[in-house]
C-alpha cells in the first residue's frame, strides 16, 4: 500500500505540473485474487484515504476481487432489460427494421460491448444474457415465447451469445496473426513452430499457454484464443 500510495503521489503532483486535476477521491483500488486461495486483504493506506473495493468500474465494465464477471452481467442485464421494455411499449407502432436497428442500439451493443472478457463463464452467467437475446430476438420477429429459439435466430442471423464471444476472441486473434492489434496482445499468442516440415505449419496455429486451473486459466487469452483458433476448419 505504501508503494502504491507513492505511485498515486507521483501522479498527483504530475498532473499539477502539468494543469491538469487528479480526484484522489473518485480513485478506486482493488485487490484481484484467487477464490480459491486465502490471501491477505490489502490495508487502507495511512498516507492517502484510500481503500479497497470489493467491485470497480473501469470503461464502463464491472470487475469484482475474484473475477467472476457476475457484476458486469448483471449490469448488462438491468440496463438492456430497460431498452428491451420501452422497444416493448411500441413494437406494434414500428416496422421489423425499425425495430432491429433499436434492439441492436439498445440491447446488442450492450451484449458485444467487451464480451471477450465473459469467455470461458460458466453456463449459468451466459444464460442469462441469452435469455436477453433471445427475448429481444422474439421482439423483432414478434413470435411467442414458447416458440423455439433457435430458428428464430437463424432467421435473424444472429449468433447465440456464447459464439458473440468466441466470435471476438477469433477476430482478436486473426488481428494479431496480420499485425493490427497493439504488441501487448500479440506476445500473449505463441504460432506453432516445429523443426520438422509438417502439414499445420501453413495453417498458422498457436500453442495455447499452460494453465493450471479450469476456472482462471482457461480464461486467459493466451489460451483461449489459441483453442478457438485451432479448433477452426482448415478452410476458414
Amino acid at each position: 500500500m505504501s508503494k502504491i500510495s507513492a505511485c498515486l503521489k507521483d501522479i498527483h503532483t504530475w498532473s499539477l505540473f502539468n494543469h491538469l486535476q487528479l480526484n484522489i477521491q473518485k480513485t478506486e483500488l482493488i485487490h484481484i485474487t484467487s477464490r480459491f486461495r486465502k490471501s491477505l486483504p490489502l490495508q487502507p493506506s495511512s498516507v492517502l484515504d484510500l481503500k479497497p473495493s470489493s467491485e470497480v468500474r473501469n470503461l464502463g465494465v464491472y470487475m469484482d476481487s475474484h473475477m467472476r464477471m457476475d457484476a458486469n452481467i448483471n449490469a448488462i442485464c438491468r440496463s438492456a432489460i430497460v431498452g428491451n421494455r420501452k422497444i416493448g411499449l411500441i413494437r406494434r407502432f414500428l416496422d421489423r427494421e425499425t425495430t432491429t436497428r433499436l434492439v441492436h442500439a439498445f440491447i446488442s451493443s450492450r451484449l458485444d460491448y467487451c464480451n471477450s472478457i465473459h469467455v470461458a463463464l460458466p453456463k449459468t452467467l451466459l444464460r442469462k444474457l441469452q435469455m436477453l437475446q433471445n427475448s429481444a430476438a422474439r421482439l423483432v420477429c414478434q413470435t411467442n415465447r414458447r416458440d423455439h429459439i433457435t430458428p428464430i435466430l437463424h432467421e435473424l442471423h444472429w449468433l447465440p451469445v456464447k459464439e458473440r464471444v468466441n466470435f471476438k476472441i477469433l477476430l482478436l486473434t486473426y488481428k494479431s496473426l496480420h499485425g493490427l492489434v497493439p504488441k501487448y496482445i500479440d506476445n500473449v499468442l505463441t504460432p506453432q513452430s516445429s523443426c520438422r516440415h509438417l502439414r499445420s505449419k501453413s495453417q498458422n496455429r498457436l500453442v495455447p499457454a499452460k494453465v493450471k486451473t479450469i476456472s482462471y486459466g482457461h480464461r486467459a487469452l493466451s489460451y483461449a484464443a489459441p483453442m478457438l483458433w485451432n479448433s477452426l476448419p482448415n478452410y476458414i
